[in-house]
């Protein structure tokens, strides 16, 4: 062997030395890996008094594990508004999670006095005209309907509820999630008309389940 090739060999062993002691100390977690993520889609089947203020439809998912799941709107921050508009709640349904903030935005040239009667969670906001209420948190979960007391034919729907996911139906009444950690989840819909009771499903890897969701609410 001449001395040039010998050279080569000796750089040649100490490249690869100093690569498998780089690799050794490589953190694991920054290794690439398979994504262990599936989907779900499905349709919700219309409940049979559906009108025209049941089109707007929410549908969430909550884990049965939370540690295993990868919460969308945890990494959300900042304010969840209700906007009052001709009298009317807009989104028609708002979901909101304990303890995150919450305010009213009258757009109206009216004043109204929005309240729930759910001892669980009682609020009373006055909301001058144009103007935007004070935070307020709720900390109970479940359905409320609420109320104005100047203007008694006004109503307001609102969940509140810890999810991991949401998402709102298309007009097909259509929804879709996606890059979903696997596992075992609960997923359940709700419109102004209440909330679906839970349904399980499963979420594998690199698969997809389809499900279609009763709008009655408690089915």
């Amino acid at each position: 062997m001449t001395v040039e090739h010998s050279l080569r060999a000796r750089f040649a062993v100490a490249t690869l030395g100093l690569m498998f002691a780089a690799c050794a100390q490589w953190p694991l977690d920054a290794l690439p890996r398979p994504s262990a993520v599936g989907s779900i889609s499905g349709r919700i089947r219309p409940a049979a008094n559906e009108d025209e203020s049941s089109r707007e439809t929410l549908v969430h998912l909550s884990a049965v594990d939370h540690s295993r799941a990868r919460t969308a709107r945890s990494l959300e921050s900042g304010m969840v508004e209700i906007s009052i508009k001709d009298g009317r709640q807009r989104p028609e349904i708002v979901l909101v999670r304990p303890d995150e903030p919450l305010r009213f935005v009258n757009r109206d040239s009216v004043h109204h006095k929005l309240f729930t009667a759910d001892r669980d969670n009682l609020f009373e906001v006055p909301l001058r005209a144009g103007e935007r209420s004070e935070p307020i948190r709720l900390r109970s979960e479940g359905f409320l309907r609420g109320f104005c007391r100047m203007h008694p034919d006004e109503t307001f729907s609102l969940l509140v509820r810890a999810v991991d996911f949401v998402t709102r139906v298309d007009p097909e009444a259509r929804f879709l999630f996606e890059d979903v950690p696997e596992g075992r989840y609960r997923i359940r819909a709700a419109s102004v008309h209440g909330e679906t009771a839970a349904l399980p499903v499963q979420v594998s890897r690199g698969r997809r389940s389809d499900l279609e969701i009763p709008l009655d609410p408690g089915s």
